[in-house]
This record gives structure tokens, C-alpha cells and sequence, in this order.
């Protein structure tokens, strides 16, 4: 059950959320109400009014031309712009509600922007063309993907490709819902295929995450080919040492596991805490298969 500060802290998230998206649109009605307001002044003969309208019509033109420069130089989506490009490009409801669900995809409310995505599959697909059917596919199946859904993931990035999706991150989100899947054979595939794209932007982590796959099907021998790949290669480095250090465990070479280890912490790995309880628990479980070896001569 949530805990009623959570509730909360959801609630007043949502309400700030809609007070800013709100702020333009405010902004720009008050703006337009006190123009208004000014020429009916002007009609009835106040004209002391005007130039203090024509002053804040000036500064309303400088911050619209900066606002309209600074839109066209960063692009039109605040997250993910070279992934959308040109898609859902627009003040309207569709592009709205795509916006709102990216930006709580980006705000970890995982949940919210499953919701909003799934709206816009099923309100407006007669008014979404192919290429934005590509980049909803791939964010429905993004949002799978985050909730652990993996099925469901890999069949909307497998649509999100056959829309036209293209971007290099695709496959790569193909091959890990496939190993978390149990599909090895498939998962290497396109791990191999990625590796083959010179131009790949996303080829530096595969070596580690084919580690990571053998570490999660408990073979150490495999996992630490990859893992070594990766270190003589200097691909995800910090990442590479601690996958090996993993792998190294899994087969009793604990001094050599050590020194991975240390080596991991000292480049700076992702999540050190996670990553030192793992290794420990990893640890605790091969000297307790020891233990048992040796109880059992």
C-alpha cells in the first residue's frame, strides 16, 4: 500500500507539473487581455496608456524573437530531440500529450507515460503518420522495457522498426529484451550485428553486456571472455573490470577477482555501493560452495 507521504509528494509533483505547463499559456492570455484592455482605452480617448503598450509591446517582440531562436537552436523537444526529430512537432493536443508522456518517461513516472503513449496509440492513430508510429512504438516499448515487461517491450521495438525507426539504440534495446528473455542465440545475433556497424554509436557497451548476459545464465567461463575483450579493448572499462571480477569469482580465482574489483572501484564504476554488495554476495555464495567441497572429501 502507498504510504500517504507518497500520495502527496505524487499530488503536489502533479499539481507543480501543471502549474508550469500552464505558465505560457497564462502568460500569453494575460499579455493579450492587456492589449486589448489598451485599445479600448485608446477608443475612448486615454491615450496616456499607449506608450507604456507600445514599450511592453516591444519587450513582448524581443523575448518572442529570442524564445523562437533559442526553440530552432536546441530543437523543438527538450528530451530525446535527435531520436523524435521532426515527429509530434506542434502545439496541438496530439503533440501535447506526447510531450507530457516524454517528460514523465523522464521523470521516472514510468507508469504515467505508459499511460499517455497508450492514449495517443489508440486516440490518434488516424492522425499520426508512419514515422511518428515508429517513435510511439519505441517509446511504449521503452516503457515496457524500464517495467520489466520484456515481451511486450520487444514486440513494440520490433514495431517501432518496422515503422522506420532507425536510430542505432534500437537494436541495442532489441538484443537486451532478448537476453532477458533466455534468448541467447537471439541476443548474439544482434549483438553481432551492432558490432559489425563501424558507425554504431552504442558499440562500446555491447561487450559487456554479452558478459552480462553469460553472468546472469551463472557461466563465468563465457562471461569473462567478453568481459576481457572489453578491458584489452578499453571498451566500458570501469563496467568491463566489475563484470570480470563477477566472472572470475564464479570460478574460484578470488585473488585475481580482487584485483578486478579494486580496479572497478578505482575507475569510477556505476553505483559502487550496488556493485560492492553484489561482488561480496557473489563472494559469500563461492566460498560457501567451497566450504561444501571440502566438507564433502
Amino acid at each position: 500500500m502507498n504510504k500517504p507521504e507518497n500520495r502527496f509528494q505524487r499530488f503536489f509533483g502533479r499539481l507543480l507539473k501543471n502549474y508550469l505547463d500552464s505558465v505560457i499559456y497564462g502568460t500569453f492570455c494575460a499579455v493579450v487581455i492587456y492589449f486589448i484592455c489598451m485599445l479600448v482605452f485608446a477608443f475612448m480617448g486615454h491615450t496616456e496608456y499607449l506608450g507604456g503598450a507600445a514599450l511592453m509591446l516591444l519587450f513582448c517582440t524581443i523575448g518572442i524573437v529570442a524564445a523562437m531562436l533559442t526553440h530552432h537552436r536546441t530543437g523543438f523537444h527538450k528530451y530525446d530531440p535527435e531520436l523524435i526529430g521532426d515527429c509530434f512537432v506542434g502545439y496541438n493536443k496530439k503533440c501535447r500529450l506526447f510531450s507530457e508522456a516524454l517528460s514523465d518517461l523522464f521523470n521516472k513516472r514510468v507508469n504515467y507515460a505508459l499511460n499517455g503513449f497508450k492514449t495517443l496509440e489508440s486516440d490518434f492513430a488516424d492522425k499520426t503518420t508512419d514515422r511518428e508510429k515508429g517513435v510511439l512504438a519505441f517509446y511504449i516499448g521503452r516503457c515496457y522495457e524500464l517495467m520489466c515487461y520484456f515481451p511486450n517491450a520487444a514486440r513494440y521495438y520490433r514495431t517501432a522498426s518496422e515503422s522506420g525507426f532507425t536510430d542505432g539504440i534500437l537494436p541495442l534495446l532489441q538484443a537486451r529484451c532478448a537476453a532477458a528473455m533466455g534468448d541467447t542465440e537471439d541476443a548474439l545475433r544482434i549483438y553481432t550485428g551492432i558490432l559489425e556497424e563501424p558507425e554504431n554509436r552504442f558499440r562500446h557497451v555491447v561487450r559487456t553486456d554479452i558478459g552480462k548476459m553469460y553472468l546472469h545464465k551463472d557461466d563465468g567461463v563465457n562471461a569473462l571472455k567478453w568481459y576481457s575483450e572489453a578491458i584489452r579493448l578499453r571498451e566500458n572499462y570501469a563496467e568491463a573490470m566489475g563484470g570480470a571480477a563477477i566472472a572470475l569469482t564464479l570460478q574460484h580465482r578470488y585473488t585475481e577477482a580482487e584485483e578486478r574489483y579494486r580496479s572497478a572501484l578505482l575507475n569510477n564504476i556505476a553505483d559502487p555501493v550496488g556493485y560492492t554488495s553484489y561482488y561480496k554476495s557473489v563472494l559469500e555464495a563461492a566460498r560457501a560452495e567451497d566450504e561444501k567441497a571440502e566438507d564433502c572429501k
